[in-house]
C-alpha cells in the first residue's frame, strides 16, 4: 500500500502494538520511467524472425526460424558450400574447404544438402555464388506459433522459391488477407550479405521497383 511520508511513524507504531512487521519500499522515479539507456540488440542478432534470403536473380526465399536471422542463413550458406566441395570431390578436383573432410558419397551429400535448403537448390540450379545471396528480416517474432502464421502468410503474398504454403494458415484467411496487402514485401531496411572468410558483411537490398514486390522469383511446389 502506498503511504504518505508522514504517516510511515504512525503505521510503524501500529504495527509494533499488534505484532506485525512493515516494509517500505520507495516507488519507481520519473528518472527512471524515462530512461532509454537500454541496451539496443542489433538485427542480426535478435532472436525469433521472419526473414527473406534474395537472390541477385530477384528470387526470393521466406522462412522463419526461432534463432538469429545471421545463423539461420549461415544454415543456408553451409548446405551450399557441402554441395560444392562434394561436387568438386566428384569432379576430382583438389579441396582447399576447412573443416571436417567429407567421408560419404558426393552424390549423396549434394542430395542431401539440396534436400536440406531451397536456398541452396536455387543456388546451384541458377548457377550463383554465395556471394550473390543475402538475407533480410521480414518481421520479429518470439512466439513459434505466431511466427509459423506469418511466414505462411508471407509465403503466400510474395513470389518466393519456396517448396510449400507454410502451415497453420485457414484458407478462410487467404481472400481476406490479399484485400489488405499487409504481408506484402515491399522494402529491406537492413540486409545482411555472405562475405567469403568472414562472418557476413550489411549491407543495402536491391532496391524494389516502384509499385512492385521485393525480389520477385519463380515458385516451385
Amino acid at each position: 500500500m502506498d503511504f504518505p511520508l508522514v504517516a510511515d511513524e504512525a503505521v510503524k507504531r501500529l504495527s509494533a502494538t499488534i505484532g506485525f512487521q512493515v516494509c517500505f519500499s520507495s516507488s519507481t522515479s520519473l528518472a527512471a520511467m524515462l530512461r532509454s539507456d537500454k541496451v539496443q540488440i542489433l538485427t542480426e542478432e535478435q532472436q525469433g524472425a521472419v526473414y527473406n534470403v534474395n537472390c541477385t536473380c530477384r528470387a526470393s526465399y521466406i522462412g522463419e526460424t526461432g534463432n538469429t536471422i545471421s545463423h539461420r542463413f549461415k544454415q543456408h550458406i553451409g548446405n551450399l558450400k557441402t554441395y560444392r566441395t562434394a561436387e568438386k570431390r566428384k569432379n576430382g578436383e583438389k579441396i582447399t574447404a576447412r573443416g571436417r573432410p567429407q567421408k560419404k558419397d558426393p552424390d549423396t551429400i549434394m542430395n542431401e544438402a539440396l534436400k536440406t535448403s531451397a536456398v541452396a537448390e536455387h543456388a546451384v540450379t541458377c548457377e550463383k555464388t554465395e556471394k550473390d545471396l543475402s538475407v533480410s528480416k521480414v518481421c520479429r517474432e518470439t512466439n513459434y506459433q505466431r511466427r509459423k502464421i506469418k511466414e505462411s502468410f508471407y509465403i503466400r503474398h510474395n513470389p518466393n522459391i519456396n517448396r510449400d504454403g507454410g502451415s497453420g494458415v485457414s484458407e478462410a484467411w487467404i481472400p481476406i488477407s490479399h484485400l489488405t496487402e499487409c504481408f506484402t514485401i515491399t522494402n529491406r531496411p537492413h540486409t545482411i550479405r555472405h562475405s567469403s572468410g568472414s562472418e557476413g558483411t550489411h549491407g543495402r537490398g536491391i532496391e524494389p521497383q516502384d509499385n512492385a514486390p521485393t525480389a520477385p522469383g519463380q515458385t516451385h511446389v
